[in-house]
């Protein structure tokens, strides 16, 4: 039995161990948040971890953090390249740390076609779905605008939702990516929302404006032969995608979103180009990522000023580049 004096004791000691714990979760939480705000921004924080990091890491980098299920921790390796701060975790880092020697040219490489350069650093982070960010599903390229401002803008890639061969080169992704940045440094933050468009643009920049010449052209195209018939093989296999195409359904570009397919994205962007020439193409995408509105006669005059054709016309030269009608 505990008499009364004992018992309040008691008492008065539980209830300073609850508000110890309430604190230490406090101090927890706000450090926790304050790195955050820190690789959101792109800033490198001091790491206290005595273990040395190879040659890349600049000797920095950000402190261990919990996981998604908070019970095990991880130390970001990290770069701060002259555009870019790369980040990767131990497991992204032992595959494709040569991200690091590969980044920057693959980034020269759009800014020769863009004409341009990224306004200011964003931070990019690769993991194997082992990150607080595993919520990021692919690669995505994120930002926020609130009243003007511009806020957590990052590339986030989670490599474990790719297919790791040599025709899903981290390079790939990673410039894919970037050209979305681009897009929206050189033109805006503001730029249309269109899937066609931008991941068309994406898509083709990265596969097409980037040098690969060290990835064997059948692992880089997954064929051989010209660039229009490679396309070409593709459309006529589709299905192999579940992507049933009904070209009779398709009168404007935008109509392509119903297939949900980058491949058909892409494939616009390289017709323009090969037809009327890289300097038209930026031209086009200049003026259209200024778009507000997809609205039919606003995108259609874009098509006008730049190509002399209307969309629809445009469209119809598309089907016949690649066989898709009779």
């Amino acid at each position: 039995m505990v008499n009364k004096r004992e018992g309040t004791l008691l008492t008065s000691t539980f209830i300073l161990l609850i508000l110890f714990v309430i604190s230490l979760f406090k101090i927890v939480q706000l450090e926790y948040s304050q790195t955050m705000n820190n690789l959101s921004n792109g800033e490198l924080v001091e790491n206290n971890n005595e273990e040395d990091f190879d040659q890349y890491s600049d000797d920095v980098a950000v402190p261990a953090i919990a996981t998604v299920d908070e019970t095990a921790f991880f130390n970001w390796n990290t770069a701060r390249l002259t555009y870019i701060t790369l980040n990767l975790t131990d497991k992204a880092f032992d595959a494709h740390q040569y991200i690091y020697d590969e980044a920057e040219q693959v980034i020269g490489d759009i800014e020769i076609f863009f004409d341009d350069s990224l306004n200011h650093s964003i931070p990019v982070f690769i993991h194997s779905g082992e990150s607080y960010l595993v919520g990021h599903r692919f690669a995505n390229y994120n930002f926020n605008i609130q009243e003007g401002s511009l806020s957590n803008e990052a590339i986030v890639i989670n490599v474990d939702d790719f297919v790791l061969t040599e025709r899903a080169d981290l390079r790939l992704i990673f410039a894919h990516e970037m050209t979305h940045a681009f897009i929206h440094h050189s033109f805006g933050f503001d730029s249309i929302d269109a899937d066609w468009f931008h991941e068309g643009v994406a898509e083709f920049v990265s596969r097409y404006m980037v040098d690969y010449s060290d990835i064997s052209a059948e692992h880089y195209m997954g064929l051989t032969g010209s660039i229009q018939d490679n396309l070409i093989y593709l459309f006529e296999n589709l299905e192999m995608y579940d992507v049933f195409i009904e070209p009779e359904k398709i009168t404007l570009f935008r109509d392509t979103e119903q297939y949900e397919d980058y491949f058909l994205y892409e494939s616009i962007f390289y017709f323009l180009y090969d037809q009327f020439g890289e300097q038209k193409l930026l031209e086009f995408i200049e003026q259209y990522s200024k778009l507000k509105s997809n609205h039919k006669l606003l995108s259609n005059q874009v098509f006008k000023n730049v190509y002399h054709f209307s969309e629809e016309e445009l469209v119809e030269q598309w089907k016949n580049y690649y066989d898709l009608i009779d």
